[in-house]
């Protein structure tokens, strides 16, 4: 369920923010930005920072997912 929260909001960040040319590199910007700073925020709130396997996993699945996102926001704006 958080992956699938996580993918759509990322999803919804590049949809709002990639206008045009270059949506692969855009949608992995905004992913890995959205990943890092939810990380850091609910490691705030949690009150334990480690920056292990969980946080590379999902730094890469933000990634994919952005540059997924970016790629369909540009075909779809087309």
């Amino acid at each position: 369920v958080n992956q699938f929260i996580k993918g759509i909001s990322i999803f919804l960040g590049c949809f709002l923010s990639v206008r045009k040319g270059k949506g692969l590199v855009k949608g992995v910007l905004i992913g890995s930005l959205f990943t890092v700073i939810s990380y850091l925020l609910f490691a705030l709130i949690g009150g334990t920072l480690s920056f292990g396997f969980p946080f590379v996993v999902d730094l890469i699945f933000g990634c994919i997912t952005g540059g997924l996102a970016g790629i369909l926001v540009m075909a779809i704006k087309k």
